[in-house]
Parts: C-alpha cells; structure tokens; sequence
C-alpha cells in the first residue's frame, strides 16, 4: 500500500508519494484540491467525465511546427464528453468554431481530440474550475490554461 503525506510549510507543500517527492506552491483554494489528489494517489476516482461543465476562457502559446503561435478564445463542455469552441489565432484573426470530444480519467488526467490529429493531454482540477493541457502532436510545442468563466453552456 502507498503511503502519502502531506507536509505544509508556509504556502509551499511537499507530497511525499512512495519516496518520491514533488513540490508545488498552493493557495487556500487549492487545500480541497490537494486533498482530492491524495485521495486519487490511494486509488479512489476522483473525476469523471461530468467533472468539465461550463464555458472555459482558454489561451494557448508555443510553436506550431517551426513558427510561433498564439490562440485564444471560449470553448463550451456539456458534461457528457462534448466540445463546442471559438477562437482566434496569431496566424488569422477571424473567429474560427471547431468541435471536439474529451474524456476524463479518475486520477484527473484525460485527453481532448479535436480531429485532425490534434490532441491534448489535459489535467484537470478535481473541482473543475480549471486545467492545464498540453499538445500531443509530434513537431509542435503548445501548452495552456483554461479557466471556467460559467456553469452555462454558453456555446452550442
């Protein structure tokens, strides 16, 4: 059995997880989520599917192939595993709307696919207030945050 502890010291916590250790800086809106991230390191699912509802407010940077790259912009997740987005990008201003499908894990890991083989690692908040992805496309180098503005599916 893993043992997990959770040692505060002033705003930084160390987790100790099987001899390894990881150190992250925590607000006192993050405490529920630590403790969510202790109870999915002892095997218990933590987030689903349901945990992203609502309409997120999104940026992402980094290198799309060789050039660089900046897009922002709303995406909408109904809950049961469907996307609904606008943005726009460094390369065109115009809005551009796209579709997508995600999925969840426990542990709070899971994926997006938009298609196209454009897919994304995405951690997720146990809370679903916010997570952070990364592209998984070979050549390209993009990462971001996106943060829910509402519970309402603001896109359709």
């Amino acid at each position: 059995m893993k043992k997990t502890r959770i040692l505060p010291l002033c705003s930084l916590v160390l987790i100790f997880t099987s001899g390894d250790l990881l150190a992250k800086r925590f607000d006192r809106s993050d405490v529920s989520a630590l403790q969510n991230i202790s109870t999915a390191a002892s095997g218990q699912s933590y987030c689903s599917i349901h945990t992203l509802k609502g309409t997120y407010s999104y940026n992402v940077t980094g290198n799309y192939g060789n050039s660089p790259f900046a897009e922002s912009g709303l995406e909408t997740y109904d809950g049961k595993g469907n996307i609904v987005g606008l943005g726009s990008d460094s390369s065109d201003s115009n809005n551009a709307s796209f579709t997508g499908a995600y999925s969840i894990n426990g542990d709070c890991t899971g994926t997006v696919d938009y298609g196209d083989n454009a897919v994304y690692n995405i951690y997720v908040k146990p809370d679903g207030s916010s997570f952070s992805f990364l592209d998984k496309t070979p050549g390209n180098v993009l990462a971001g945050e996106e943060r829910r503005i509402s519970k309402k599916l603001f896109l359709k």
